[in-house]
């Protein structure tokens, strides 16, 4: 939770429209010789506040650590085509909510 607070903190002084922060993961946490629990619900909570910010968070990991924090916006890549296809994935959805919101 701490690494993407420091994230997000640096990305909010940045100026831009879109704010995208990449988790990469082995699906421990740094501090894994502490409570997990702890652990687990503070990822859980920097992930809330982080998505409050407007913040797209995308997950990528060679283990299925992630999924249970961000769901569908988490990649278990096995190869170098299942990252791919979920990035292209992202990018036509990305696309697609850019059309729905436009001024016409």
């Amino acid at each position: 939770g701490e690494s993407l607070r420091i994230a997000v903190k640096r990305l909010l002084k940045a100026s831009a429209k879109n704010r995208i922060v990449f988790l990469v993961s082995d699906g421990l946490p740094f501090l894994s010789d502490g409570d997990i629990d702890i652990l687990d619900n503070d990822l859980r909570q920097a992930i809330e506040e982080a998505r409050q910010q407007k913040m797209v968070i995308l997950g990528f990991g060679f283990t299925e650590g992630l999924r249970a924090f961000l769901g569908d916006d988490f990649c278990h890549v096995k190869s170098w085509n299942d990252l791919k296809v979920f990035c292209e994935k992202k990018m036509n959805i990305t696309q697609n909510q850019k059309r729905s919101i436009a001024p016409r």
